[in-house]
């Protein structure tokens, strides 16, 4: 029932209100169980994407139309994300429509992109993405992290809280980003400036800093053949001072 009914949200196919509205009302019935919300993480588009899903999404980029068709299809989002795996490929697919993402998980939504960002463990060369399998999914994790940030700035304390309760490592995560070749290094100095007051995410930091942080990383070819580098323990030092100085205190406080 779900996936032939849920043809009815695609605009391409029908223009009708009532159908989409009707259909909406199914698909938010029956993502209340977790048949339902299999079938709908489980369908995917000839791209191997999450139709349904994705249909969903396209729905409510309408802003100022359909609120009850709005509110329907926001409460099945909800419903599927209760799965792990529907959680993920929600966020995955608001990342750049960070108004909706917004909308639907709020703070939440740091849990869900902090999982989407790679493990230190699937680094081949760390703290290095570019050059690595990892460049691949580099525009992905771009997404990710500046629709982190954004939450951030708006939630504070309240993501904060999410980060150090409902995440693991939370900080080393976000660490390689610091490299100024990725042009990310904004957004993961706001995701750690705003959990700095963990002393625990200050020590599992520091940690990737002894590891990591003195390594050399190239930030530009200059004529004639040379290089520009720069480590991550430079960037910290020099960009947020502050916080170098929070991760340091921290975990000594802890290794005491």
């Amino acid at each position: 029932m779900i996936k032939s009914s849920s043809w009815f949200l695609d605009e391409t196919y029908t223009d009708s209100y009532e159908d989409s509205l009707n259909t909406s009302l199914v698909i938010m019935s029956c993502s209340i169980h977790l048949d339902g919300k299999k079938q709908i993480v489980d369908e995917l588009n000839q791209n191997n994407e999450p139709r349904i899903i994705k249909l969903m999404i396209n729905r409510l980029m309408n802003f100022d139309q359909y609120p009850d068709l709005r509110k329907n299809l926001k409460v099945a989002l909800m419903n599927v994300a209760e799965l792990p795996e529907g959680f993920l490929k929600i966020a995955h697919e608001v990342s750049d429509k960070v108004e909706i993402l917004d909308e639907i998980f709020g703070p939440k939504s740091i849990k869900a992109l902090h999982q989407l960002l790679p493990k230190l463990s699937e680094y081949s060369d760390p703290p290095e993405i570019r050059g690595t399998e990892l460049e691949i999914k580099l525009e992905d994790y771009r997404k990710y992290l500046c629709a982190m940030a954004m939450i951030f700035e708006k939630y504070k304390e309240e993501a904060a809280n999410v980060a150090m309760d409902e995440t693991i490592n939370f900080s080393e995560k976000i660490a390689p980003f610091l490299n100024p070749n990725l042009m990310l290094q904004k957004e993961a100095l706001i995701c750690l400036n705003e959990t700095k007051i963990d002393r625990y995410n200050c020590h599992i930091l520091h940690k990737f800093l002894e590891m990591y942080g003195p390594r050399e990383l190239v930030t530009a070819e200059v004529q004639g053949g040379g290089v520009l580098v720069t480590t991550i323990l430079a960037e910290l030092q020099r960009e947020a001072p502050e916080l170098f100085d929070c991760v340091m205190e921290a975990s000594s406080s802890i290794l005491t």
